[in-house]
């Protein structure tokens, strides 16, 4: 995942209540003030929300540090010019600009009947990274080079004397110094008809395919480092570097990877925080069962995730609940996907009403006090 999140949109509308000094009054006075460096740190955020309670909950909302606006889709991922996901319940990928708010839908390949059906990774450079699928249900990699570009369909492979493989991209990410693209994600390899089995994959631009028993890795930073993420309650997890080698991070029940950041960090956890260093060293650990799903950290420290439901950020000791965006209705909750570098949380939307477990939408937790730097465990 990217943590690189910035440029934010359009300047905040604060809803003033009449009423004389109350703590709303106090609110919107605090952001007038304060405008200037939530600029500074993560660029101008965007007007609220407008429906019922909209004004209640952005007021509360700032006095807490944070306020929360919905936007029109259901990210999957984030970077420094947008977000990547679907529309909500469940419709085609579709790309977020955050220059203007634009919602554009991706196209599907022109060479093969195969309907792109998720966008689970994105670029700094816009690149999107996603999965597609056949009328029989045959899933292929694919990656998009820009939001309206034709979509390239990533190569098919031979391996182990098996014919044709299909593959499922998790997470998708492009280095910026030399471009090239890195993807993880899991392969079902056919034969006959027949499927064989399933284990995970990286893919390179410039190096192809590389095969990993299970659990295989599912999330892959700039440079080609991935991580596997536990799919049962006590699996091993490991680190796969770019030269093929892999290392075991941790065997343990109920502990596994969520995210792996630019700088080699990567986010672990269960009942708690952990980062971990790219030689398995451990470079924090925090036991608190309020932080029981952590699912994604900025270069910040800022952490963010959900647990039964509430959606959470914590950093540095100070935990807190993610407030809702003011047209969020009862049952609804946040589970973030990305967090910048100021402390900025992007969130997909659920409900109590879904169709198929699909998200409703998106949110964009807004950080209107910049989070200042800390360092966690050594430079990398």
């Amino acid at each position: 995942m990217r943590e690189s999140l910035k440029r934010w949109m359009r300047p905040l509308t604060v809803v003033r209540p009449k009423q004389s000094l109350t703590p709303r009054t106090v609110a919107g006075v605090l952001m007038v003030l304060t405008m200037g460096l939530a600029t500074a740190c993560g660029g101008p955020v965007e007007a609220p929300a407008t429906g019922p309670g909209a004004s209640e909950a952005v007021s509360s909302a700032l006095l807490r540090g944070y306020v929360t606006t919905s936007i029109p889709m259901q990210p999957f991922a984030a970077s420094a010019v947008g977000l990547a996901g679907n529309y909500p319940y469940g419709g085609p990928p579709v790309f977020y600009a955050y220059a203007d708010g634009s919602l554009t839908t991706l196209a599907a390949p022109t060479s093969t009947t195969c309907y792109p059906k998720y966008a689970n990774g994105l670029s700094d450079a816009g690149v999107i990274f996603g999965t597609c699928f056949t009328p029989a249900g045959v899933a292929h990699g694919l990656y998009w080079p820009s939001p309206t570009a034709t979509p390239v369909l990533m190569p098919t492979f031979t391996s182990r004397g098996v014919s044709v493989a299909s593959s499922t991209v998790y997470d998708g990410n492009q280095d910026p110094a030399t471009g090239e693209l890195h993807v993880a994600g899991s392969a079902t390899v056919n034969r006959r008809g027949s499927v064989l089995g399933t284990f995970g994959f990286t893919w390179s631009s410039v190096h192809g395919y590389r095969f990993y028993t299970a659990p295989g890795p599912s999330r892959i930073n700039a440079t080609g480092y991935a991580v596997s993420q536990e799919r049962y309650s006590g699996d091993p997890v490991f680190l796969y570097r770019p030269d093929g080698t892999s290392l075991q991070l941790v065997d343990s029940l109920g502990i596994g990877i969520e995210d792996i950041l630019e700088n080699g960090q990567i986010l672990t956890g269960s009942g708690g925080v952990r980062v971990l260093n790219l030689d398995g060293s451990i470079a924090q650990d925090v036991t608190d069962f309020r932080l029981d799903q952590p699912l994604a950290m900025g270069s910040g420290g800022r952490v963010a995730g959900e647990v039964n439901g509430p959606g959470w950020t914590w950093r540095a000791g100070a935990f807190q609940a993610l407030p809702l965006p003011g047209d969020a209705v009862a049952g609804d909750y946040l589970k973030p996907v990305a967090v910048d570098a100021c402390g900025t949380i992007v969130s997909a939307v659920y409900g109590s009403v879904y169709a198929g477990g699909w998200g409703k939408g998106g949110a964009i937790t807004h950080k209107l006090f910049c989070d200042l730097p800390i360092v966690i465990g050594p430079a990398l």
